[in-house]
């Protein structure tokens, strides 16, 4: 089975900072059956240069959608990040959506896919809708966070999210509170169709608890700073607005003043980053606060490893827009930690108390309150969440769900 993968986002290399779910995918799916065969179509992007190198998995192809190449920013790092960063880039929209639409038709007609796989709704999934009317080659989508929702002041949008909804093959939604920004177009009626070809499959976790020896996870953890005796809470993730970090460091200065072991580890990068760093410096404990920038490697899996209570602090911002399922939740529980997470992250759907708290958000003082009875509860019951924890995430391996997704792409 031919499949071509059209996405927005998707990592050169192991040294770039895209997210690498796409990708982990489908080396999954390539892994459970060699018999399929993929083809990966993205936008390139001046944010890091590399050449792109042969894959077992997949073959990639990407095009260019904006000149000179170096203003390439739209994508990469996440259209609406991008955006919010630099609103010149909306002047790029409508090229990235021409140049998209035309290297999906071409490829389609040079690939003769037996299906178009599109990752995100806008712009993937409309490109896709097109190429398949033109080219009689099906199509589905997986919808992510809110692909669908910046639709939502456009003119004719329910019509059009209807139109392609009812074209697809097959329609995934990485949370519950992502199929319902997908429903908000639907009327009751209309919804029963949709419904009936909609799976719930999050993205996956690659590996569970990482394969990195204590020694050489000490000797790094010193490097940034980190005492075999220190309490770690830690997030990771790209550092926007989106993701809530502002909270997170006011919650931690309202921590017990007495509890001398404590550390919050921010890994990360993006366009917060020097107003979140301003704000630490000038927070109640700045020294026991740290940035470590971008991690991957050995660094990621270090810290994966010694933290000991995850935060996912994301928000939904004035635009309404919010996450999906971070798999950077998925990640700390595959690594038996505690998670702690908003309300609005999509971890309220898989987290208990026998595994962290579920709290409000943009509350420093509940997220204050949940780390503080944790770190007041013995370490028999945080021995037992953490147990919890590893547990459930094996439902979210990609050893399990790469075999869902196999499926509804055969069964398209």
């Amino acid at each position: 089975m031919r499949i071509l993968v059209a996405s927005s986002t998707f990592l050169k290399d192991d040294k770039d900072q895209a997210p690498a779910f796409v990708k982990n995918q489908i080396e999954a799916m390539k892994r459970h059956d060699k018999n399929l065969s993929f083809t990966v179509l993205a936008p390139d992007n001046s944010y890091y240069y590399s050449t792109t190198k042969p894959n077992k998995a997949y073959k990639e192809i990407r095009y260019h959608y904006f000149w000179p190449h170096r203003f390439e920013r739209l994508t990469g790092r996440g259209i609406v990040p991008a955006l919010r960063s630099n609103k010149l880039l909306y002047l790029q929209v409508p090229f990235l959506f021409f140049f998209g639409f035309w290297a999906l038709l071409r490829t389609t007609h040079k690939q003769k896919p037996d299906i178009i796989y599109a990752h995100w709704f806008t712009p993937q999934a409309l490109q896709a809708a097109i190429v398949s009317k033109l080219t009689k080659t099906p199509f589905g989508f997986t919808t992510h966070a809110s692909d669908v929702m910046v639709l939502k002041s456009v003119p004719g949008s329910h019509k059009l999210v209807r139109r392609v909804c009812r074209k697809a093959r097959f329609i995934t939604s990485v949370s519950g509170r992502t199929t319902e920004r997908l429903r908000y177009f639907f009327s009751d009626e209309d919804w029963r169709w949709v419904d009936k070809k909609l799976s719930l499959l999050p993205m996956g976790v690659e590996r569970f608890e990482s394969q990195i020896k204590t020694g050489k996870v000490n000797a790094l953890m010193q490097q940034i700073g980190i005492e075999e005796n220190n309490f770690v809470i830690f997030s990771l993730g790209r550092l926007v607005d989106i993701k809530g970090l502002n909270y997170l460091i006011d919650a931690f200065n309202e921590l017990e003043a007495k509890r001398d072991d404590l550390k919050l580890v921010i890994a990360g990068d993006g366009t917060e980053r020097e107003r979140l760093e301003k704000q630490a410096a000038e927070s109640k404990w700045p020294k026991r606060i740290i940035f470590t920038g971008y991690v991957s490697g050995d660094s990621r899996k270090a810290l994966l490893k010694r933290h000991d209570v995850f935060v996912q602090s994301s928000i939904v911002d004035a635009a309404g827009h919010s996450e999906g399922m971070p798999v950077a939740i998925m990640e700390a529980m595959a690594n038996g930690k505690i998670v702690v997470a908003t309300n609005v992250t999509g971890g309220e759907e898989i987290i208990d108390s026998s595994i962290g708290r579920v709290v409000e958000q943009k509350s420093a003082q509940s997220l204050a309150r949940a780390l503080q009875e944790i770190l007041s509860i013995n370490e028999q019951q945080k021995a037992s969440m953490r147990r919890n924890a590893l547990s459930k995430a094996k439902d979210f391996s990609w050893d399990h769900l790469a075999k869902e997704y196999i499926a509804i792409l055969k069964g398209a």
